[in-house]
């Protein structure tokens, strides 16, 4: 049940590897892996803010994830 899914992604919340692997393994598992994946996005040097800018323009809905920038 997809309940169950989420719980289990949640648990990995801080194990970035695991999250960017569950996205990969269900489009199910997908929007809670990019939740926490997205959540908060650390730009830290001009490229980070380049490279970001570019995600987004392509796939624009992973904006709705960022929640601290």
């Amino acid at each position: 049940p997809p309940e169950l899914t989420d719980r289990i992604v949640d648990f990995l919340h801080d194990d970035t590897e695991s999250l960017k692997n569950c996205s990969l393994t269900c489009r199910s598992w997908t929007p809670a892996s990019r939740y926490h994946i997205f959540r908060s996005v650390s730009l830290i040097f001009r490229s980070d803010w380049t490279n970001f800018e570019r995600l987004l323009r392509t796939s624009p809905h992973l904006g709705f994830y960022v929640k601290r920038l």
